[in-house]
């Protein structure tokens, strides 16, 4: 009577919550990464007070890490229990069945203890740009001492994908456009395209300067949208005679953020060898 109490107070208890605990893995072994990188830097070849400043730089890059550590997803850790075949009470007693322990009164979830392994992969390519322009004001006609210079730069990606395992439930997921990836040991913000640009004048007749930072982010989706079109794209292609196994989902609402422009304001005056005086807005 005790136990059956027990059963149904838990269960009608609503959504019950386990803990993803983690451990490490003395059996890893190092990645390995295939890296290509390729640019050059171009300097003005004019004369001209308003074009000898000039320089653009550009840098490509193209990079595969194979063998990539990182934990187990959950459902990895949950087919190594119960994708067994065998005797279950030997599959229950199994070191993989330990990590994914059910309580016994009623069989639900209690906390899931995931490991880390060589497994996953991550592949990423894009490439930057920097454009630097430095002239003097009175290169304009202009009787104005100083100097003025602006630097751009922009980051574009082209792709940013990972596959957590090669199991048929871990499907590759591109993350380009995203917030993602939300995977264990990497970092989000996966957008389109990024850019990033200063705006300086400087006057050392009277030692001051001012300078416009501007940064901008384009519009970008949730993590949990570059999830969701994954397994879109993975069940039409099972649909159509590729391999690999229909996966069941909930569909849910994602939102796209506008993009978005960031201005910041700096001055800085030395007014004498010995103190400066800063501001700023941001």
């Amino acid at each position: 009577g005790v136990d059956s109490d027990r059963d149904f107070g838990q269960q009608g208890g609503g959504g019950g919550f386990a803990w993803v605990l983690q451990e490490g893995n003395p059996l890893l072994h190092p990645e390995t990464a295939n890296t290509w990188t390729a640019g050059f830097v171009m300097t003005s070849p004019f004369q001209h007070p308003l074009a000898s400043g000039m320089m653009l730089a550009f840098d490509w890059y193209n990079i595969e890490i194979e063998d990539a550590i990182m934990t187990f997803s959950i459902d990895f850790a949950n087919f190594r229990c119960f994708g067994q075949v065998g005797d279950p009470v030997g599959i229950a007693n199994s070191p993989e069945c330990q990590l994914v322990p059910r309580d016994q009164n009623n069989g639900a979830a209690l906390s899931t203890k995931l490991s880390y392994d060589n497994q996953a992969w991550i592949k990423t390519k894009g490439y930057d740009i920097m454009y630097n322009w430095h002239f003097d004001i009175a290169a304009l006609g202009i009787d104005i001492p100083g100097s003025f210079n602006v630097n751009l730069k922009a980051t574009v990606l082209d792709t940013y994908m990972t596959r957590q395992s090669p199991a048929v439930y871990d499907v590759p997921i591109e993350w380009v456009g995203s917030l993602g990836p939300n995977l264990p040991g990497t970092q989000g913000g996966a957008y389109d395209y990024r850019l990033f640009g200063t705006f300086t004048y400087d006057n050392p007749k009277h030692n001051y300067s001012v300078s416009l930072r501007w940064r901008h982010l384009p519009e970008v989706w949730t993590a949990g949208y570059a999830e969701q079109q994954a397994l879109i794209a993975n069940n039409a292609a099972v649909a159509a005679g590729g391999s690999g196994i229909t996966l069941g989902y909930t569909p849910t609402t994602q939102i796209e953020t506008e993009s978005y422009n960031i201005f910041d304001l700096s001055a800085n005056w030395d007014i004498t060898d010995n103190f400066s005086l800063r501001g700023g807005i941001t």
